[in-house]
């Protein structure tokens, strides 16, 4: 794979330690730049321990390797509870707007959230929350008392028909009800 790949796989295993949320793109942009260094430290961890082969380019992963690193991003090993959620755009009916999504159950909220701006074709520049449960989760440590999204997971609504609201854009107030389908199993990757 190319090295930049590798780069932000370790980018995304690291960001979850820095509150990035109202970052504008130019200060990111500096934070990524200051951050180079801890994270070409980490890449060559990585490969003192075998699980990286890299050249000035490239980085190979080994199985050990591979495994790990779709751990970091997130993707369920085989056998791990995946759920088949329904993201619709409350209060918007002609047409309706909603996307459906497979998860993995362990899944944090904060990662959820950036699947979510993904599959909306948002920027992710405005302040969000989910509700479980009468809970908010959001940016921890602000005025507004979420609790902190970095370490809530999805595993606790694991019964198909639970359903949550995330909340995108105070000013506007984009809710979007969200409902456990499906509960599925990981299964093999293909390939």
């Amino acid at each position: 794979m190319p090295l930049s790949d590798l780069y932000e796989v370790v980018w995304q295993a690291v960001s979850p330690l820095y509150v990035l949320d109202d970052l504008s793109p130019d200060r990111l942009g500096h934070l990524r730049t200051a951050n180079d260094h801890d994270v070409r430290r980490v890449l060559k961890a990585l490969a003192s321990l075998d699980a990286v082969h890299l050249t000035e380019e490239t980085a190979e992963l080994t199985a050990d390797g591979c495994t790990g690193t779709a751990r970091m991003r997130g993707e369920p090993e085989p056998g791990d509870a995946v759920l088949r959620i329904l993201v619709e755009l409350a209060d918007v009916d002609d047409p309706p707007v909603w996307r459906q999504l497979l998860v993995p159950a362990a899944i944090r909220l904060d990662r959820l959230h950036s699947v979510i701006q993904a599959a909306m074709g948002r920027q992710n520049c405005h302040m969000h929350a989910f509700t479980i449960d009468g809970v908010q989760y959001g940016r921890s440590g602000g005025e507004l008392g979420f609790r902190d999204k970095r370490t809530a997971t999805l595993a606790a609504l694991l019964k198909p028909g639970a359903h949550f609201v995330y909340t995108y854009d105070f000013g506007d107030s984009w809710e979007h009800v969200i409902t456990v389908e499906q509960v599925q199993t990981a299964s093999e990757p293909v390939g």
